[in-house]
């Protein structure tokens, strides 16, 4: 399998684009799949140090010609520094000769009308997102956001698409993982003896010199050492060294660090931006203070603070930046409150999101047939695997006589499909497709995935394939009915764009509308 990654890096866009896509193209590459970049020249970029890691680099050719911002580009359209069109068509001409079988998308400057140009006919398009201020033209999307919907992407995207949200799927090196205990071990009594700054690679506003001048402020014990980060191409980082030399705390910068995972457990406090590493500093349950840098970050920044997992100084452009920083320095002194956010930052996610998203997409495509009287046995022992009975509607156990007669007649009626849906040949899920007899256009769905497969994200990939099944049968309007106890199924049913309607006793309606035709696929094709 062939993946290719288009992404860009600059010291307007920093690097926490690409540094995720090198985490996800390396987990990738663990399942025996190749992978390559496809980047285009830009000051401050990340072809050199994607290369010295043995990556593929395809770069496109730096060019004259700028883009005008027309009214229905994205917000962001100018950090691509061509014309979409031009960059369409340069990475399409690209990938006809590399045929990757999917292209990942990383980019705040492209939408659907990229995606649907740039790839070729059978590759597939995942593309990664946190803003959900512009369409997609996909089959995956991911936004790994704490506090981000699926309905924040309703109308945006083709309504059977697999969206995959929230910190559970952030894209972290398996690093942050292995630390993860020891990190948690080591914050059971905690005190602040060690803090750890961290503003991005680039840190164009030479936010960390107002953090280390602020420091300086501040009435915290003269014996608490400071940890800086800075990447090689900082533009501030002459500064950043000078205020650190004569900081009346032991003061240490840190260039093109390649442990961070390391550093971040044994750091107590964390300041830093709130961008790719908040997701870094939860993993490990690093007590932290963020500040916001851009406008993109407003929403995970507030939504990480409502959790409870980290402490706002509010926006590093901000007049009263410095005073809410001392004013949050002041509150992480206390161990108490130091202990409070690291159980919150620790639920946000365990690091696992890479090796999640590597398997969404290398792992083989699974199909869709026609249920037949030897899958019945099998369906009834899925359903009654350990006390799963409860979840249903029956809320009671089935006698497999009563279910295989259930079944024989279920497959005779022409308002009823059962569908099984396979792993190779090998039957993983059942799927329940019932038409509305008062109105065809509308059905209900059901399904169970086999207890032992359970855990690899089948349902979210099953419940995709039913929805096209619908299409395909002119079931436009689907519902469903998911006990509350049922967090594996609600969570797949919201993973492929169902909204929930309402609730009856303990079980909650869903519903979604699979009959837009989001993207024409003549203009996909480029025809």
């Amino acid at each position: 399998m062939r993946i290719a990654l288009r992404v860009d890096a600059s010291a307007e866009i920093g690097t926490g684009h690409a540094v995720r896509c090198l985490t996800l193209a390396d987990a990738i590459k663990r399942t025996g799949a190749e992978c390559m970049f496809v980047s285009r020249r830009l000051l401050g970029d990340h072809v050199e140090l994607l290369q010295e890691r043995g990556i593929a680099v395809h770069v496109l050719p730096q060019t004259d010609v700028r883009p005008i911002t027309a009214a229905d580009d994205p917000p962001h359209a100018h950090w691509l520094a061509v014309p979409w069109q031009n960059d369409a068509r340069e990475t399409r001409e690209l990938l006809e000769r590399l045929q990757p079988d999917w292209l990942i998308v990383d980019h705040y400057a492209l939408d659907a009308r990229w995606e649907a140009q740039a790839a070729p006919p059978g590759t597939k398009i995942m593309a990664i997102d946190d803003l959900a201020d512009r369409p997609h033209r996909c089959e995956v999307l991911l936004d790994q956001n704490l506090g981000r919907k699926t309905a924040d992407y309703q109308g945006l995207m083709p309504p059977v698409a697999v969206r995959l949200i929230g910190p559970r799927y952030a894209l972290l090196r398996p690093e942050f993982a292995a630390y993860r205990q020891h990190s948690l071990a080591r914050r059971r009594e905690p005190e602040l003896r060690h803090i750890l700054i961290s503003m991005g690679g680039i840190d164009k506003d030479n936010v960390t010199s107002a953090v280390l001048r602020t420091l300086e402020e501040t009435g915290l014990a003269d014996t608490i050492r400071v940890s800086v980060v800075m990447g090689p191409s900082a533009p501030w980082l002459d500064e950043v060294q000078r205020l650190a030399a004569s900081s009346q705390r032991p003061t240490n910068v840190r260039v093109g660090v390649d442990d961070m995972a390391a550093l971040m457990s044994e750091a107590d406090l964390s300041i830093g931006a709130a961008g790719t590493t908040a997701w870094e500093r939860c993993c490990l349950g690093l007590p932290a203070i963020i500040a916001v840098l851009a406008d993109n970050q407003l929403a995970s920044a507030h939504a990480l603070a409502e959790a409870g997992a980290v402490l706002s100084a509010g926006r590093a452009d901000a007049p009263d930046f410095a005073v809410k920083l001392i004013a949050a320095l002041d509150t992480a002194a206390d161990p108490a409150t130091l202990q409070n956010l690291t159980a919150a930052a620790a639920a946000v996610t365990d690091g696992k999101g890479a090796e999640r998203m590597s398997r969404a997409i290398t792992t083989p495509a699974l199909t869709l047939r026609d249920a037949g009287h030897g899958d019945a046995e099998a369906v009834w022992r899925w359903r009654h695997h350990g006390d799963a009975w409860r979840l249903y509607r029956s809320g009671c156990p089935t006698p497999l006589s009563d279910h295989l007669a259930w079944f024989k007649k279920a497959l005779r009626d022409g308002q009823r499909h059962l569908l099984m849906v396979c792993d190779g040949d090998q039957p993983v899920a059942h799927v329940r497709l019932d038409r509305d007899a008062a109105d065809p256009a509308s059905g209900t769905v059901g399904i169970c995935v086999d207890p032992d497969r359970r855990g690899e994200g089948l349902a979210v990939r099953a419940l995709a394939l039913a929805l096209s099944a619908a299409r395909e049968r002119s079931i436009l309007r689907v519902s469903a009915e998911i006990h509350d106890a049922n967090q594996a199924s609600l969570h797949a049913f919201e993973g492929v764009g169902f909204q929930r309607t309402g609730s009856h006793g303990p079980f909650q309606t869903w519903q979604i509308d699979v009959s837009g035709n989001f993207w024409p696929e003549a203009e996909r094709d480029g025809h």
